[in-house]
């Protein structure tokens, strides 16, 4: 029965364009758990479940008691990709939360179950053309071309061609058409605009506990600045960055074909850690790993932080590529699961770390 599970989801994955990287058919875990609490299975007419509040907009104030969260763990083994959702189109960001993953398409987001047989997909209209997600805690902040926001109500308005959107230092740092500003997380207000010239196309943002950093693909280069001032200027020559992440000691961003590292102590000399990669997005990190997609063929890669940069990339899935855009999140790590959307194939899965 087991090897008859293992061929219909082969299948089910064939038929999204999705594939999984490994030995075999697949590796993927069918099904998972039997969904619990008000959710139905896959297939079948899906109530509103736990944490709604009886239409398609989750509430985020009532507690999630359904299993949204990654109840089957430790019955997955490591390596293992499960597909969550399917037909989600060409998605631009996925954010995660304790009751589920939120999905940003070109009209409503999209929220789908953190495990699999969640049923369909649940419209969130309070989240309306978001062109990046981004999760602090279980707070989801989104962006769109004229307002950044926090689910449900809480926003911004009247910018310009939002891009990105990050939470760091107890403010949201947003990157617009040719600015990049920050405001306090608890109402948006104390608005700082932090480039010094308009010169600019952010394209990707980042923070820490003292500076913000933003990816900048008008002038070629990652630029770095203090949160109360508006000094942002070039740090490190980047051509034509695409994605930005920052850890402890280093800030890492892209460019159409490597990944590269800068020591927050440097002066902005940068090294190489992957080449020969084809327009790598979605750049994110975890304590060990460093995970991205590669736009041009639609695979999903990751390496060891300190491997030699000659090291070849681990291929964890792969799929079409992906439509002409921009995608600054498309990947999300947590302790044990790394959560993606794949806008070539229109599906969102998880990899078992």
């Amino acid at each position: 029965m087991a090897r008859w599970g293992t061929a219909l989801a082969s299948i089910m994955l064939a038929a999204c364009g999705l594939e999984i990287a490994g030995t075999g058919t697949s590796d993927v875990t069918p099904g998972g758990p039997a969904p619990s609490g008000t959710e139905s299975g896959a297939g079948a007419p899906a109530p509103a479940p736990a944490g709604t509040n009886g239409d398609t907009d989750p509430d985020p104030t009532t507690p999630v008691t359904d299993g949204g969260r990654d109840d089957d763990t430790a019955r997955v083994a490591a390596g293992t990709v499960q597909q969550l959702a399917t037909g989600l189109g060409a998605m631009r960001a996925i954010a995660v939360r304790d009751d589920g993953v939120y999905v940003a398409v070109s009209g409503p987001a999209q929220r789908v179950r953190r495990t699999p047989g969640g049923g369909a997909a649940q419209s969130v209209p309070a989240i309306d053309g978001a062109t990046s997600l981004f999760t602090s805690g279980n707070d989801l902040y989104w962006i769109n071309d004229t307002n950044v926001g926090r689910y449900p109500s809480a926003s911004h308005g009247g910018e310009s061609g939002g891009r990105d959107v990050v939470v760091a230092n107890g403010r949201v740092l947003a990157a617009w058409n040719n600015y990049v500003e920050s405001y306090r997380t608890s109402d948006f207000s104390d608005e700082q605009r932090h480039n010094s010239s308009s010169g600019i196309t952010p394209v990707a943002v980042a923070g820490d506990a003292t500076k913000i950093y933003w990816a900048d693909s008008k002038t070629n280069g990652i630029h770095r600045g203090d949160w109360t001032q508006s000094n942002g200027a070039s740090w490190s020559g980047a051509t034509a960055p695409t994605a930005l992440f920052a850890d402890d000691a280093s800030v890492y961003f892209t460019t159409n074909t490597t990944v590269h590292r800068v020591m927050k102590t440097s002066g902005g000399a940068s090294n190489e850690v992957a080449g020969g990669l084809a327009k790598p997005v979605s750049l994110v990190g975890d304590d060990s790993h460093l995970y991205w997609f590669e736009a041009t063929t639609g695979a999903l890669r990751r390496r060891p932080k300190q491997a030699a940069s000659a090291a070849p990339s681990e291929l964890i899935a792969s799929g079409p590529a992906f439509p002409a855009g921009a995608y600054p999140r498309l990947i999300v790590v947590t302790a044990d699961w790394v959560y993606f959307g794949h806008p070539g194939a229109g599906t969102v899965s998880r990899y078992k770390k």
